[in-house]
């Protein structure tokens, strides 16, 4: 950098100026600056306007490195500064995902073991109570209709009491249970849940349709489970239809797929959100029994298996439900 040694620098117009001198709170700073270096004779050359083209030369330079030097210490302070907030706010975070996350599952904890107590608590005495209606029932003649009449509406809440708490316990034991993984025969085990369904009820006349050699990869007994329920409610839910088609296959996309379709009553498709939530039943059809937490079970068995179940319904058409497990 060249300075005219003619020209005073405070005199020179600011245009012309090198860009440091042009304002004077940065001159001021500048002759503090170079005082403080020990350039005192350049910073006293400087204010009187004398020629210093190698003292202002010197002093210009180092006042620019320092001031240089300056804007790169103040940025890494200043990013030091948001750095340490940054950790600060993520050990804040971490610290209310973990307590949050501690909190949930001691609640699902305590849930579940009130869940195991109460259908434990509850399961002796209603056994107690359904022998005692077999015993009353033996001595109740043919004479007495009313009663035998009072007899079957007990009986009837108190076996569907029964069904809710094997439902429940069952739903407490997959909560509880670690799946484990292996090649499952999905055909063979959807024939022997048909056939199971037809000897209790021989006179349907339901035509059911399996695609061979369909597997999974998972627990056989929770895929059994599953089954069971989602069979069962297809079973069910085509009473009246002649003939009841149910229909086992596979199901497109990626990884493993297992599809089962009815033509049942169906439902409507606003429904699918709550079809899987405990104790929704969305028909209350008399004649179709249930006590709705089958579906509860499906949507948990899957969940052992890191799939989902998902539905679609058709008023008056029936129903389809979709088993999804991770890619093989």
């Amino acid at each position: 950098m060249v300075v005219n040694p003619s020209v005073n620098p405070m005199e020179e117009p600011s245009a012309q100026r090198p860009p440091i001198l042009r304002s004077r709170p940065r001159l001021d700073g500048l002759l503090v600056l170079l005082a403080g270096l020990g350039l005192a004779t350049s910073a006293w050359a400087l204010a009187k306007g004398r020629p210093v083209r190698g003292y202002l030369g010197l002093g210009l330079g180092a006042a620019a490195g320092l001031a240089f030097t300056g804007r790169l210490v103040g940025s890494r302070r200043d990013l030091e500064t948001r750095q340490a907030r940054l950790r600060a706010l993520n050990r804040s975070l971490d610290e209310q995902i973990q307590g949050r996350t501690a909190r949930l599952m001691q609640t699902i904890e305590d849930l579940e073991s009130f869940n195991r107590m109460v259908t434990h608590d509850l399961k002796s005495p209603l056994t107690g109570l359904l022998l005692g209606m077999d015993n009353l029932q033996a001595h109740i003649g043919a004479d007495r209709p009313d009663l035998l009449r009072h007899l079957d509406l007990l009986r009837a809440g108190a076996d569907r009491m029964q069904q809710l708490l094997a439902g429940l316990q069952e739903l407490a034991l997959i909560s509880g249970r670690l799946p484990v993984v292996e090649r499952v025969d999905v055909s063979h085990h959807a024939h022997l849940v048909f056939l199971n369904l037809r000897e209790k009820e021989p006179h349907r006349d339901v035509r059911w349709h399996i695609e061979p050699e369909l597997t999974v990869l998972g627990d056989p007994n929770l895929i059994r489970i599953a089954l069971e329920n989602l069979l069962g409610n297809a079973w069910k839910y085509t009473l009246g239809r002649a003939p009841a088609e149910i229909t086992v296959r596979r199901g497109d996309g990626a990884g493993t797929a297992i599809e089962i379709r009815d033509n049942g009553i169906g439902f409507e498709a606003a429904q699918a959100e709550t079809l899987f939530r405990p104790f929704q039943r969305l028909h209350s059809d008399p004649r179709i029994p249930g006590h709705g937490i089958g579906l509860s079970i499906v949507k948990r068995v899957m969940g052992k298996h890191g799939g989902k179940v998902t539905a679609q319904g058709w008023p008056g058409q029936g129903a389809l439900f979709r088993l999804d497990f991770t890619a093989d």
